[in-house]
């Protein structure tokens, strides 16, 4: 009976034995997974296609069959191998960047590698809403309004800080909607480091202002930011880049209106105000009936050379004033806006005897104080206006004077005087002339000269950028990432020179073309890594080709980037500069 099953046994385990020696190799497979299943309308999800088999290397996966729900914005692939139970596996695996087309429910189909293909798979897309994130997130803007009940048509600043404590290779932040005015650009944008509880962040702040129009209680929207930021994965050690979406949250303002006391004609609300006048050299000694101008200047901080009239003067018995066309100006000082208005005020006295010039003064409103103000320019009432001037007297005099002989002489004399001094002046006229044309012969020639050395710089330029171009082709078509990546920075350094991109990331968002950005990324991850020598330099090369040589036929553009990258140090157009272009 024991024997019996022992036999048993042993023909049951040279079965088994046989048919695992026989038993074919596992069957090739693919696979699609993805990241998320349900995403926003703007955001994007990373879609993972493998193929598992010898006999699927070298095919590609059918990508046109998700153009009708998604945008393919990039793609990255790797080839995998391991040994197993003495036999070879090979998988290649495709990570497709994709961002769905409309709202709902929308699949991805079957996608096709060789002659097998995927399962099917579903997304649900819903509409976007606004992330608030809290300050001890990676990511988080925060948006101030100063001064926070400002006065109608004072200055508003809205002042918008991206933190973040991770590195950021692109993105872009909207420009503020202000539901009570127009906002500006104020100044260029900073950047800095700031501790924000307990953590250390990268800072990106940007300012606008505006003066509003209306008074009332107003809220300013959530400001936007979307970009890449990229993060080390603890598990595999490799960079991974993720696309986030945040919002600041909503700030109210409370707009005050013109105060009932103000007194002003123009209701000028204002951190400064001062008025000061000049004269063609000192102050004239008035003559009856001669004009004699005055520029007024008003400068004010805080406010539009727009909102500044003429200053207020009451009329005079002894003077006539007329005004000429102002000058008005803007500028900007410590991050306000300072207006400027240059007026010339001619100024006719009505007879010989005193002359009373008013006072001329700007009523205002001190925003910092809270009261009003006057600014003053102190009346001339000490002056005293000439009759009408001797030598005229002496010529009508002599009209009607004796015609003896020495009026004659006297009248020979003063003729000859009169032709001495009319040639000095066609000399003085002559020489100024040969001296201006001198310098306008010498301008020329240096203008020429400049523009001889810009296009010799321009064709030495060219000629490096060609060498330059057939380096990194050789590195490509060598499969050499190392020396490809090298030529690739040394021609970007000759391409946007001083302002040239300082890695592999910064060029990508600089190039501003999808399909690079995902390579140039690649590279810069991979550069040192075991998945260097996968690296497919001739593909590289086709679409890098495209673009360089594109970008060498216009003109050069001043290199911007939002210099978020591996060490973002100094951030400039997120914003072209990568570059947030918007908020540019």
């Amino acid at each position: 009976m024991n024997v019996r099953l022992l036999k048993q046994k042993a023909a049951l385990l040279i079965l088994v034995l046989l048919s695992a020696a026989f038993q074919p190799a596992m069957a090739d497979s693919v696979s699609a997974v993805v990241d998320r299943l349900s995403i926003y309308l703007d955001e994007t999800a990373k879609l993972t296609v493998t193929a598992d088999g010898q006999s699927l290397m070298g095919h590609q996966p059918q990508l046109s069959v998700l153009e009708q729900n998604f945008e393919i914005l990039g793609q990255s692939s790797q080839t995998n191998m391991r040994m197993e139970n003495g036999q070879t596996h090979v998988s290649q695996s495709w990570v497709i960047e994709i961002r769905p087309r409309r709202l709902g429910k929308l699949t991805i189909p079957p996608i096709g590698v060789g002659g097998l293909r995927t399962d099917a798979l579903e997304i649900k897309v819903a509409e976007y809403l606004p992330q608030i994130p809290s300050s001890d997130d990676d990511v988080f803007i925060n948006v101030e309004i100063i001064p926070e009940n400002p006065y109608v048509q004072s200055q508003v600043t809205i002042v918008t800080r991206l933190f973040y404590a991770v590195d950021i290779v692109r993105g872009e932040i909207d420009e503020p909607k202000i539901p009570f005015g127009k906002a500006d650009k104020l100044g260029s944008d900073r950047r800095y480091t700031a501790q924000q509880g307990g953590r250390k962040y990268n800072v990106a702040e940007f300012r606008h202002v505006t003066f509003p129009q209306n008074s009332g209680v107003f809220e300013v929207p959530p400001i936007d930011f979307s970009g890449i930021v990229s993060s080390v994965n603890n598990a595999t050690l490799q960079r991974d880049h993720t696309r986030i979406r945040i919002s600041s949250r909503p700030v109210s303002v409370n707009i005050r209106p013109k105060p009932q006391s103000y007194s002003g004609r123009t209701w000028l609300p204002a951190k400064n105000i001062l008025i000061h006048d000049s004269w063609q050299g000192a102050i004239p000694e008035f003559e009856a009936g001669k004009p004699e101008p005055r520029m007024i200047s008003i400068e004010a901080v805080g406010l539009k050379s727009t909102h500044l009239s003429s200053p207020d003067y009451e009329k005079s018995d002894t003077v006539r004033i007329y005004s000429t066309n102002p000058q008005m100006s803007d500028g900007l000082s410590d991050g306000m806006a300072v207006a400027r208005r240059d007026e010339e005020f001619v100024i006719i006295p009505n007879s010989a005897g005193a002359v009373e010039v008013p006072a001329f003064e700007v009523v205002w409103w001190d925003v910092d104080a809270d009261e009003e103000k006057t600014a003053v320019l102190p009346a001339l009432s000490n002056a005293q206006a000439l009759p009408v001037a001797h030598g005229d007297q002496r010529l009508a005099e002599g009209a009607h004077g004796d015609t003896n002989d020495s009026a004659i002489r006297n009248s020979i004399a003063g003729s000859d005087s009169m032709w001495r001094w009319v040639s000095a002046g066609a000399l003085a006229i002559w020489l100024v002339t040969m001296i201006l044309w001198y310098a306008s012969w010498r301008r020329w020639q240096r203008n020429r000269m400049r523009r001889q050395g810009k296009r010799e710089a321009e064709d030495l330029d060219a000629v490096s950028l060609g060498a330059k171009r057939r380096q990194i082709k050789k590195a490509c078509m060598e499969n050499d990432i190392g020396a490809a990546g090298t030529h690739l920075l040394e021609w970007a350094k000759i391409r946007w020179k001083d302002d040239s991109p300082a890695n592999l990331l910064e060029l990508a968002n600089a190039l501003e073309n999808q399909e690079l950005l995902a390579e140039l990324t690649a590279m810069d991850e991979n550069m040192y890594s075991a998945r260097a020598e996968n690296w497919q330099g001739a593909r590289f090369w086709r679409e890098f080709s495209k673009v360089s040589a594109a970008l060498e036929s216009s003109t050069p553009k001043r290199f911007k980037f939002l210099a978020f990258g591996k060490k973002p140090d100094v951030l400039e157009e997120l914003w072209p500069d990568s570059s947030f272009d918007k908020a540019r």
